[in-house]
């Protein structure tokens, strides 16, 4: 009796860990799709986390790279082009209208409430 106890302990530990990592939608419900806010905050955030780094690779090697993949950032869906020896634009399109980021341009107006809208406080 204790052995079959054990095995059907393992058995219910084993669905319970794929219901909590899977999250099937069988248990858990639908997946809620992003809101066009959150897609734009979340693009925001990750341009401008793509701009530090690139303005930390500028301190430190006195240029910035001439591609993302210098840098390990290959596979983003946000443009890159140099402009000129001193700035950058990263340019990446939300929906139904482009987000343009310059190295000119000051990070907190970007940002905007992009981080109020991904915690949820905003919409």
């Amino acid at each position: 009796m204790p052995v079959l106890l054990a095995v059907v302990l393992v058995v219910v530990l084993g669905v319970a860990a794929y219901s909590w990592v899977a999250r099937p939608e069988l248990i858990w419900g639908p997946r809620a799709q992003p809101t066009a806010a959150r897609q734009d905050a979340n693009t925001r955030v990750a341009m401008v986390l793509l701009a530090q780094k690139l303005d930390a690779r500028r301190a430190t090697e006195g240029t910035y790279p001439r591609s993302l993949r210098e840098i390990g950032e290959g596979a983003t869906a946000i443009a890159y082009t140099v402009t000129s020896d001193s700035t950058y634009e990263l340019r990446s399109r939300v929906g139904d209208h482009d987000l343009v980021l310059r190295s000119s341009d000051a990070r907190d107006a970007f940002l905007g409430n992009a981080i109020a809208v991904i915690g949820g406080h905003a919409r």
